[in-house]
């Protein structure tokens, strides 16, 4: 073909026959786009009901990969977050849900639930308030609402919002989960009489459930209606014969109808089948005692002080030992008391009397007693002298004494040679012996050597959470040397299933994926961390850091501000507590670190300080109120009977 015709155009029969296939190409291929746009924008089908809530997670998180316009996904994300304790990634998606349009019914119960946990009650106070307001007469809106006011120490408003809701309510719409719950919410606020009412409305509509029977009877005993008490004690324990607290709890309802035999047997039962309650060794020793039997009461009495000790059981055991003519004891015992009130030199004085016992194993004990005396007086040399004194038989206890008076007076090198001993004379110890080793080993700056007998624990008791975690953070702090940074988050990440509760494993295995720079997954651990302690100060600033090198510029500045925020609240709480731990702290000082622990939420621990300082200060009517309020609280019973039964 020559030049000329090749420039010849085509003819338009010729140019629209041309175009026909490749018209069709193109429309095959929208078709085929659109069919697989369709397909891309298809749902997975939702999770079951009964799939775990990690599942969940999965699930709603791949939705929002595919497109982060989702709503639901945000809110049911936000909802599974919450329930699993995830409360700052839950306010992050359900405060998106919300963006997005999805209604308030929806977002401010488990918004609020969060934001309580977050320590941000500002916010959380209306939106709970919201949620009561959005869905009339159900039942979970209220009990938050409630429970916020109880952990901010404002029962009297729980006690309105949960009558208004008793008042109003259709009680049979109610179910029998909710009737028990709304009874113990009643009794954490001291209102007796109504958690009473319901706990009986519970038994005559659902008669078949035990729980209702054991409510029951621990309301009507609240109220004073002991007869009524014993019925539903006794329909309980026909269905539940061996249960140890139902027994308990049956006991303190005999005793109080005078019925001394059959609550001594009752007792009996319960701690043959469950030997290691120690309350139930006080009720049965102030029995033996009742009756005038004090040898038998001092020995029950012993070992409940010996478990927990404070400075009433200690002089309950000196009074029994005195009456059982065991001056020796007595002696003891009430040198015991002394410097559990920080009275050191009469604990010594007194210890020194029941150190000069003939008996061997009093005299032992009257020299552990004096040894304490002098290390609360701040007098070493002799606190270390008298051990040896108590320990020259060379037997475990004596070993495992002497080792704590070597840690007391930092003697490291004694210290090692003595945990040597302890494995040849008890191989059993071994890994707890190679733990112990490498404590010291790292005080003194032997870290190889310290990680050396660590890897041995964790090898010889690879369950304890402990050893692994202290293994870990000797890895970490040297993670740019070999494998360490590997091995330590590896090892964190096992300790976070067996120890999801302590906010500070996240935070290490946060900063673990960080150093490897996986910050996703580091800002998800801290933010945990924050969950699990909100005013855990190093979290706010390490979050801060992590979203900076995020680019996420202002939740960088909302931490650091935070962080500001918290530090000065941490400076503070150290201080209370470095206070509150001396040996001579006084009831007040302990006493205002319980305050401040209750005040961080921390219900359980401020009870432990409480207790610490109410055993100094016996006739403190203040403090044996906050007891009897977080008794209530925790459901408590047997020591809210027990602090009640000393005021009367």
């Amino acid at each position: 073909m020559d030049l000329e015709s090749q420039a010849t155009p085509t003819s338009p029969t010729k140019r629209r026959n041309g175009l026909l296939p490749l018209l069709c190409i193109v429309l095959g291929l929208a078709l085929g786009a659109l069919a697989l746009t369709r397909w891309m924008a298809r749902k997975p089908p939702l999770p079951p009901d009964s799939a775990s809530l990690e599942t969940k997670q999965r699930y709603w998180q791949a939705r929002l990969k595919k497109d982060l316009t989702d709503k639901e996904a945000y809110l049911n994300l936000g909802i599974v977050e919450e329930r699993s304790g995830f409360y700052f990634a839950a306010r992050r998606n359900l405060e998106a849900a919300r963006s997005l349009g999805v209604p308030d019914t929806q977002i401010s119960g488990p918004l609020g639930r969060s934001l309580t946990h977050l320590a941000e009650p500002d916010r959380a106070k209306p939106e709970l308030e919201k949620a009561i307001a959005l869905a009339p007469g159900k039942w979970e809106p209220v009990a938050n609402l409630a429970g916020f006011y109880i952990n901010n120490r404002a029962s009297k408003r729980a006690n309105e919002v949960l009558g208004r809701f008793w008042e109003g309510v259709d009680k049979k719409s109610l179910s029998t989960q909710e009737l028990e719950r709304l009874s113990l919410a009643f009794l954490e606020c001291g209102n007796n009489k109504s958690a009473f009412a319901v706990s009986k409305y519970l038994v005559e509509t659902n008669p078949s459930y035990t729980g209702g029977y054991i409510l029951a009877a621990r309301c009507a005993l609240t109220m004073g209606e002991v007869e009524a008490a014993k019925k539903y004690a006794e329909a309980a324990l026909k269905e539940t014969p061996d249960e140890s607290a139902a027994l308990y709890f049956y006991g303190l309802i005999l005793n109080k109808l005078k019925d001394y035999d059959g609550a001594l047997k009752v007792w009996q039962k319960a701690n043959r089948i469950n030997p290691n309650a120690p309350d139930v060794y006080e009720h049965i020793g102030l029995e033996y005692a009742r009756r005038g039997d004090f040898k038998r009461a001092a020995s029950a009495l012993e070992r409940l002080a010996l478990t927990n000790p404070d400075v009433n059981r200690s002089l309950q055991v000196m009074e029994a030992y005195r009456q059982a003519g065991d001056v020796d004891n007595a002696t003891y015992w009430e040198a015991v008391a002394a410097g559990l009130q920080h009275n050191y030199p009469v604990a010594l004085e007194r210890a020194r009397k029941a150190a000069a016992s003939t008996d061997p194993v009093k005299k032992r004990r009257g020299l552990t007693a004096m040894a304490e005396a002098y290390l609360g007086l701040g007098k070493k040399k002799e606190y270390l002298a008298t051990i040896f004194e108590a320990t020259k038989s060379g037997t475990i206890d004596d070993l495992v004494l002497r080792l704590r008076a070597y840690e007391v007076t930092d003697q490291y090198a004694e210290r090692l040679a003595v945990l040597d001993k302890l494995i040849t004379l008890d191989p059993k110890q071994t890994p707890s012996i190679r733990y112990q080793r490498s404590v010291i080993l790292e005080k003194i700056g032997k870290r190889d050597e310290a990680e050396t007998e660590l890897e041995s624990a964790v090898q010889l008791d690879p369950d304890n959470p402990t050893y692994a975690k202290d293994l870990a953070s000797l890895y970490f702090a040297r993670n740019s040397v070999g494998d360490r940074l590997a091995k330590a988050t590896a090892l964190y990440e096992r300790v976070v299933f067996q120890l999801p509760d302590q906010e500070d494993v996240w935070l290490a295995l946060g900063q673990c994926y960080a150093a490897k720079n996986q910050l996703a997954r580091a800002a998800r651990c801290i933010e945990h961390a924050i969950d699990l302690e909100s005013g855990n100060g190093p979290a706010y600033l390490e979050l801060g850091r992590i979203y900076a090198r995020s680019g996420n510029a202002a939740g960088s500045q909302e931490m650091l501000k935070l962080y500001q925020k918290y530090v000065a609240f941490e400076q503070k709480r150290q201080t209370l507590q470095t206070k509150a731990r001396r040996n001579n702290a006084t009831a007040t000082e302990i006493a205002e670190y319980a305050d401040l622990l209750l005040a961080m939420g921390d219900a359980s621990e401020s009870v432990n300080q409480y207790e610490r300082a109410y055993a100094l200060n016996l006739k403190d009517a203040a403090l044996k109120n906050t007891l009897r309020e977080l008794y209530r609280r925790l459901g408590m019973s047997e020591k809210l009977e027990r602090i009640e039964g000393i005021a009367r």
